[in-house]
């Protein structure tokens, strides 16, 4: 399975700029240590909250964190 990379946006709502997450392939999560998947999944989820709470659509959060988890999810398959 391959991600679509997206173009980085900026969406401005009441002075507040938001960026859209970083998208980071496949290969590269299956590379990452199990740390950064869990900096990465707390980064994603508080800015996710911040998309919502300015009324921005968050479904790039939501699918960058699908991501995150379903490595997650593979690594813990793995170790049991």
């Amino acid at each position: 399975m391959k991600k679509i990379k997206k173009t980085q946006a900026r969406t401005s709502f009441r002075n507040h700029q938001i960026d859209y997450p970083e998208v980071i392939d496949m290969d590269t999560l299956s590379y990452t240590s199990d740390d950064d998947l869990d900096r990465r999944m707390g980064y994603l989820s508080a800015e996710r909250e911040r998309a919502v709470h300015s009324d921005v659509d968050p479904r790039p959060w939501e699918e960058e964190i699908c991501y995150v988890q379903r490595e997650q999810r593979i690594r813990n398959g793995r170790r049991f």
